[in-house]
């Protein structure tokens, strides 16, 4: 019985090695990459940018607000020990 197992594993094993080596040699040819670039990955990187879009904008905005209040900070600091 354990012999059946154990060659059902190297069978198992054996086609899982063979069906990663002929998708590794298809994804390295380049029509593929460039397949792949095109249609998989500008795609999902447009629709991550449509979805964070906004929050990339109000975080520049924040840290903007941030570095001008440090400033009205400082030149106020500035002024009341020049007094």
């Amino acid at each position: 019985m354990e012999n059946i197992n154990a060659n059902k594993n190297d069978l198992v094993q054996s086609i899982t090695n063979k069906v990663l080596d002929l998708i590794i040699k298809e994804i390295s040819k380049e029509d593929m990459k460039e397949t792949i670039k095109t249609k998989i990955i500008h795609p999902l990187l447009y629709l991550v940018y449509c979805q964070l879009y906004p929050y990339i904008y109000a975080f520049i905005v924040i840290v903007l607000l941030m570095f001008l209040i440090l400033i009205a900070l400082l030149v106020g600091f500035i002024l009341y020990l020049r007094r």
